[in-house]
Protein backbone atom coordinates (compact mmCIF):
# COMPACT_ATOMS: atom_id res chain seq x y z
CA UNK A 1 0.00 0.00 0.00
CA UNK A 2 2.82 2.49 1.10
CA UNK A 3 4.78 1.30 -2.19
CA UNK A 4 1.33 2.47 -4.23
CA UNK A 5 0.97 5.56 -2.39
CA UNK A 6 5.05 6.26 -3.67
CA UNK A 7 4.79 5.97 -6.90
CA UNK A 8 1.03 7.75 -7.06
CA UNK A 9 3.12 10.56 -5.18
CA UNK A 10 6.18 10.40 -7.62
CA UNK A 11 3.67 10.43 -10.63
CA UNK A 12 2.57 13.82 -9.55
CA UNK A 13 5.89 14.99 -8.86
CA UNK A 14 7.20 14.14 -12.25
CA UNK A 15 4.30 15.82 -13.72
CA UNK A 16 5.12 19.47 -11.95
CA UNK A 17 6.85 21.98 -13.31
CA UNK A 18 11.11 22.50 -11.71
CA UNK A 19 9.75 23.48 -8.41
CA UNK A 20 12.15 24.22 -5.24
CA UNK A 21 11.80 20.99 -2.76
CA UNK A 22 9.65 18.95 -5.36
CA UNK A 23 12.21 15.84 -5.26
CA UNK A 24 12.61 16.51 -1.42
CA UNK A 25 9.13 16.02 -1.20
CA UNK A 26 9.36 12.99 -3.16
CA UNK A 27 12.80 11.32 -1.30
CA UNK A 28 10.66 12.12 2.16
CA UNK A 29 7.80 9.47 0.79
CA UNK A 30 10.14 7.20 0.15
CA UNK A 31 11.74 7.34 3.37
CA UNK A 32 7.86 6.18 4.55
CA UNK A 33 6.98 3.70 1.51
CA UNK A 34 10.20 1.73 1.72
CA UNK A 35 11.35 1.94 5.50
CA UNK A 36 12.49 -2.07 5.61
CA UNK A 37 15.17 -0.74 2.68
CA UNK A 38 14.15 -3.66 0.78
CA UNK A 39 14.34 -3.81 -3.10
CA UNK A 40 12.32 -1.98 -5.36
CA UNK A 41 12.91 -1.85 -8.97
CA UNK A 42 10.13 -0.56 -11.37
CA UNK A 43 10.45 -0.24 -15.62
CA UNK A 44 9.61 3.29 -16.31
CA UNK A 45 10.18 6.01 -18.65
CA UNK A 46 12.05 9.04 -18.51
CA UNK A 47 13.53 12.26 -20.64
CA UNK A 48 11.33 14.09 -22.91
CA UNK A 49 12.24 11.00 -25.56
CA UNK A 50 10.53 8.81 -22.66
CA UNK A 51 13.24 6.58 -22.97
CA UNK A 52 13.11 2.91 -21.35
CA UNK A 53 15.05 2.58 -17.96
CA UNK A 54 14.74 -0.21 -15.51
CA UNK A 55 15.36 1.50 -11.97
CA UNK A 56 16.28 -0.01 -8.56
CA UNK A 57 14.75 2.43 -6.26
CA UNK A 58 16.54 1.80 -3.11
CA UNK A 59 19.78 3.48 -5.34
CA UNK A 60 19.59 7.33 -3.91
CA UNK A 61 20.54 8.57 -7.71
CA UNK A 62 18.47 6.14 -9.85
CA UNK A 63 15.72 7.51 -7.49
CA UNK A 64 16.46 11.23 -7.97
CA UNK A 65 16.31 10.58 -11.90
CA UNK A 66 12.69 8.93 -11.14
CA UNK A 67 11.83 12.04 -9.72
CA UNK A 68 12.77 14.73 -11.85
CA UNK A 69 12.36 12.10 -15.05
CA UNK A 70 15.90 12.71 -15.82
CA UNK A 71 19.42 12.87 -14.75
CA UNK A 72 22.16 15.43 -14.73
CA UNK A 73 20.09 16.56 -17.86
CA UNK A 74 22.43 20.02 -18.23
CA UNK A 75 25.39 17.55 -18.87
CA UNK A 76 23.40 15.20 -21.02
CA UNK A 77 22.88 18.65 -22.82
CA UNK A 78 26.12 20.02 -23.18
CA UNK A 79 27.84 16.80 -24.46
CA UNK A 80 24.99 16.47 -26.91
CA UNK A 81 26.65 20.53 -27.86
CA UNK A 82 30.29 19.40 -28.10
CA UNK A 83 30.23 16.41 -30.15
CA UNK A 84 30.80 16.90 -33.81
CA UNK A 85 30.95 13.14 -34.94
CA UNK A 86 33.95 10.35 -34.02
CA UNK A 87 33.67 8.03 -31.05
CA UNK A 88 32.23 8.94 -27.40
CA UNK A 89 33.43 7.09 -24.19
CA UNK A 90 31.16 7.25 -21.28
CA UNK A 91 33.69 6.19 -18.39
CA UNK A 92 31.71 5.61 -15.44
CA UNK A 93 28.36 5.11 -17.41
CA UNK A 94 26.94 3.12 -14.44
CA UNK A 95 22.90 2.03 -15.42
CA UNK A 96 22.93 4.05 -19.12
CA UNK A 97 21.03 7.33 -17.41
CA UNK A 98 23.61 9.84 -19.54
CA UNK A 99 24.87 7.08 -23.06
CA UNK A 100 20.96 6.15 -23.29
CA UNK A 101 19.66 9.62 -24.11
CA UNK A 102 23.15 10.98 -25.63
CA UNK A 103 23.32 8.25 -28.13
CA UNK A 104 19.46 9.02 -29.45
CA UNK A 105 20.18 12.59 -29.19
CA UNK A 106 23.59 12.79 -31.39
CA UNK A 107 22.61 9.35 -33.69
CA UNK A 108 22.34 12.05 -36.67
CA UNK A 109 26.00 13.07 -36.00
CA UNK A 110 27.52 9.18 -35.64
CA UNK A 111 30.41 8.44 -37.89
CA UNK A 112 29.78 5.00 -37.05
CA UNK A 113 28.02 2.22 -35.15
CA UNK A 114 28.04 2.34 -32.33
CA UNK A 115 29.31 5.46 -31.42
CA UNK A 116 29.18 5.43 -27.62
CA UNK A 117 31.03 3.08 -25.96
CA UNK A 118 30.00 2.73 -21.97
CA UNK A 119 32.38 1.97 -19.27
CA UNK A 120 30.90 0.18 -16.25
CA UNK A 121 33.50 -1.39 -13.68
CA UNK A 122 31.04 -2.41 -11.26
CA UNK A 123 28.68 -5.82 -12.18
CA UNK A 124 25.85 -5.02 -11.03
CA UNK A 125 25.55 -1.79 -12.70
CA UNK A 126 27.05 -3.21 -16.02
CA UNK A 127 24.33 -5.79 -16.14
CA UNK A 128 21.51 -2.96 -14.84
CA UNK A 129 23.37 -0.79 -18.22
CA UNK A 130 23.16 -3.45 -20.99
CA UNK A 131 19.15 -3.92 -19.86
CA UNK A 132 18.39 -0.47 -20.44
CA UNK A 133 20.62 -0.10 -23.77
CA UNK A 134 18.54 -3.57 -24.87
CA UNK A 135 14.96 -1.72 -23.61
CA UNK A 136 15.53 0.66 -26.06
CA UNK A 137 17.03 -0.97 -28.77
CA UNK A 138 20.26 0.78 -28.90
CA UNK A 139 22.65 -2.19 -28.98
CA UNK A 140 23.73 -0.71 -32.77
CA UNK A 141 24.15 2.70 -31.40
CA UNK A 142 25.87 1.94 -28.11
CA UNK A 143 28.87 -0.59 -26.50
CA UNK A 144 29.00 -1.70 -23.18
CA UNK A 145 32.32 -2.52 -21.67
CA UNK A 146 31.90 -4.08 -18.56
CA UNK A 147 35.68 -3.10 -17.68
CA UNK A 148 38.20 -0.59 -15.71
CA UNK A 149 40.39 1.69 -16.19
CA UNK A 150 43.30 3.51 -14.39
CA UNK A 151 46.81 4.80 -15.08
CA UNK A 152 48.57 0.98 -14.43
CA UNK A 153 47.42 -2.22 -14.67
CA UNK A 154 46.47 -3.43 -11.25
CA UNK A 155 44.07 -4.91 -9.21
CA UNK A 156 41.86 -2.46 -6.96
CA UNK A 157 38.84 -3.06 -4.64
CA UNK A 158 35.61 -0.80 -5.35
CA UNK A 159 32.37 -0.44 -3.16
CA UNK A 160 28.84 -0.09 -4.13
CA UNK A 161 26.44 2.28 -2.47
CA UNK A 162 24.83 0.55 0.45
CA UNK A 163 28.06 -1.71 0.89
CA UNK A 164 25.88 -4.43 -0.80
CA UNK A 165 27.77 -6.12 -4.24
CA UNK A 166 24.08 -7.50 -5.06
CA UNK A 167 22.68 -3.90 -5.83
CA UNK A 168 23.19 -1.05 -8.23
CA UNK A 169 24.14 2.44 -6.93
CA UNK A 170 27.30 4.56 -7.02
CA UNK A 171 30.61 2.78 -6.30
CA UNK A 172 34.17 4.09 -5.27
CA UNK A 173 37.20 2.56 -5.46
CA UNK A 174 38.57 2.96 -1.97
CA UNK A 175 42.17 2.45 -0.44
CA UNK A 176 42.38 -1.00 1.07
CA UNK A 177 43.23 0.29 4.11
CA UNK A 178 38.94 0.64 4.35
CA UNK A 179 37.24 -1.49 5.96
CA UNK A 180 34.40 -2.05 3.21
CA UNK A 181 32.84 -5.17 1.23
CA UNK A 182 35.20 -5.59 -1.56
CA UNK A 183 34.75 -6.22 -5.13
CA UNK A 184 38.09 -6.76 -7.38
CA UNK A 185 38.68 -4.98 -10.41
CA UNK A 186 40.76 -5.44 -12.80
CA UNK A 187 42.42 -2.50 -13.57
CA UNK A 188 43.23 -1.70 -17.41
CA UNK A 189 45.05 1.60 -19.42
CA UNK A 190 42.46 3.07 -22.04
CA UNK A 191 45.45 3.64 -24.20
CA UNK A 192 46.08 -0.19 -23.94
CA UNK A 193 42.38 -0.95 -24.84
CA UNK A 194 42.62 1.11 -27.97
CA UNK A 195 46.05 -0.53 -29.25
CA UNK A 196 44.00 -3.65 -28.86
CA UNK A 197 41.45 -2.01 -31.65
CA UNK A 198 38.70 -2.81 -29.01
CA UNK A 199 37.49 1.15 -29.12
CA UNK A 200 38.55 2.87 -31.86
CA UNK A 201 41.01 5.31 -32.31
CA UNK A 202 39.10 8.23 -33.50
CA UNK A 203 37.55 9.22 -29.72
CA UNK A 204 36.63 13.12 -29.71
CA UNK A 205 34.95 12.98 -26.53
CA UNK A 206 35.16 11.75 -23.03
CA UNK A 207 32.75 11.93 -20.61
CA UNK A 208 33.96 10.62 -17.03
CA UNK A 209 32.71 10.30 -13.76
CA UNK A 210 34.32 7.71 -11.73
CA UNK A 211 34.05 8.99 -8.29
CA UNK A 212 37.93 9.81 -7.32
CA UNK A 213 39.31 8.08 -10.00
CA UNK A 214 39.17 10.46 -13.33
CA UNK A 215 42.63 11.67 -13.25
CA UNK A 216 44.14 7.88 -12.64
CA UNK A 217 42.41 7.08 -16.05
CA UNK A 218 43.26 9.93 -17.80
CA UNK A 219 46.78 9.44 -17.02
CA UNK A 220 46.32 5.81 -19.00
CA UNK A 221 45.00 7.79 -21.38
CA UNK A 222 48.92 10.05 -22.20
CA UNK A 223 49.10 8.66 -25.93
CA UNK A 224 44.93 9.30 -27.09
CA UNK A 225 45.15 12.74 -24.90
CA UNK A 226 48.52 13.63 -27.54
CA UNK A 227 47.43 12.25 -30.61
CA UNK A 228 43.64 12.51 -30.56
CA UNK A 229 42.86 15.48 -28.85
CA UNK A 230 39.40 14.28 -27.48
CA UNK A 231 36.90 17.33 -25.30
CA UNK A 232 36.41 15.84 -22.14
CA UNK A 233 34.22 16.32 -19.66
CA UNK A 234 35.52 15.45 -16.13
CA UNK A 235 33.23 15.29 -12.67
CA UNK A 236 36.14 15.78 -10.16
CA UNK A 237 34.59 14.84 -7.25
CA UNK A 238 37.64 16.84 -4.79
CA UNK A 239 36.66 15.04 -1.30
CA UNK A 240 36.86 11.25 -3.59
CA UNK A 241 40.11 12.22 -5.42
CA UNK A 242 42.26 12.88 -1.85
CA UNK A 243 41.47 9.17 -1.11
CA UNK A 244 43.75 8.65 -3.96
CA UNK A 245 45.83 11.60 -3.10
CA UNK A 246 44.74 13.72 -6.05
CA UNK A 247 44.20 17.67 -6.04
CA UNK A 248 42.58 19.80 -8.37
CA UNK A 249 46.07 20.96 -8.92
CA UNK A 250 47.45 17.63 -10.22
CA UNK A 251 44.72 17.84 -12.72
CA UNK A 252 45.51 21.51 -14.16
CA UNK A 253 49.07 20.32 -14.41
CA UNK A 254 48.10 17.05 -16.40
CA UNK A 255 46.41 19.55 -18.45
CA UNK A 256 48.85 22.15 -19.28
CA UNK A 257 51.20 19.50 -19.71
CA UNK A 258 49.14 18.13 -22.80
CA UNK A 259 48.21 21.63 -23.85
CA UNK A 260 44.59 21.47 -22.57
CA UNK A 261 42.92 24.39 -21.29
CA UNK A 262 40.27 23.88 -18.01
CA UNK A 263 37.01 25.40 -17.75
CA UNK A 264 34.73 25.07 -15.05
CA UNK A 265 31.47 25.73 -13.97
CA UNK A 266 30.50 29.08 -12.28
CA UNK A 267 28.06 27.42 -9.82
CA UNK A 268 26.41 23.74 -8.90
CA UNK A 269 23.87 22.87 -11.72
CA UNK A 270 25.25 25.78 -14.05
CA UNK A 271 25.51 25.10 -17.52
CA UNK A 272 27.68 28.22 -18.08
CA UNK A 273 31.80 27.50 -18.11
CA UNK A 274 34.72 29.89 -17.47
CA UNK A 275 38.41 29.18 -18.11
CA UNK A 276 40.05 28.40 -15.10
CA UNK A 277 41.87 30.33 -12.34
CA UNK A 278 42.84 29.63 -8.88
CA UNK A 279 40.83 32.45 -7.57
CA UNK A 280 37.74 31.10 -8.89
CA UNK A 281 35.10 29.00 -6.64
CA UNK A 282 35.01 25.00 -8.37
CA UNK A 283 32.36 23.33 -8.57
CA UNK A 284 32.80 19.52 -9.35
CA UNK A 285 32.54 20.06 -13.00
CA UNK A 286 35.42 20.60 -15.32
CA UNK A 287 35.88 20.47 -19.73
CA UNK A 288 39.45 20.04 -20.33
CA UNK A 289 39.68 21.70 -24.37
CA UNK A 290 42.94 21.08 -26.65
CA UNK A 291 44.59 24.87 -27.04
CA UNK A 292 44.09 24.37 -30.61
CA UNK A 293 40.17 23.99 -30.80
CA UNK A 294 39.32 26.45 -28.67
CA UNK A 295 36.30 27.12 -31.12
CA UNK A 296 34.56 24.59 -29.60
CA UNK A 297 33.80 26.61 -27.01
CA UNK A 298 31.27 28.76 -29.53
CA UNK A 299 28.97 25.69 -28.84
CA UNK A 300 28.58 26.01 -24.93
CA UNK A 301 27.67 29.06 -22.60
CA UNK A 302 30.49 31.00 -21.41
CA UNK A 303 30.90 33.27 -18.49
CA UNK A 304 32.87 36.66 -19.01
CA UNK A 305 36.44 36.40 -18.08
Amino acid sequence: MMRRLFLFVAAVIRALPPLRGKVRLGQLFYSLANRAKQPFSIETTLYAERLRFRLNLTSAHERMAFLMNGYESDTVELLDALYSGGTILDIGANIGLIAVPLSVRTANRATSAPHIYAFEALPSNAASLAENVRLNALETRIRVLPRALGSERKQVHIQIEGDDPSRTGTANILPESYDFQKIALEIERLDDIIASGDVPADVSLIKLDTDGYDLEILRGARTLLRERRPLCHVEMNLICHGWHGTTLDDAIAFANELDYDVYVQTAYSSGVFRRYSPELPFFDNMLMIPRENVDVLKRIPMAAS
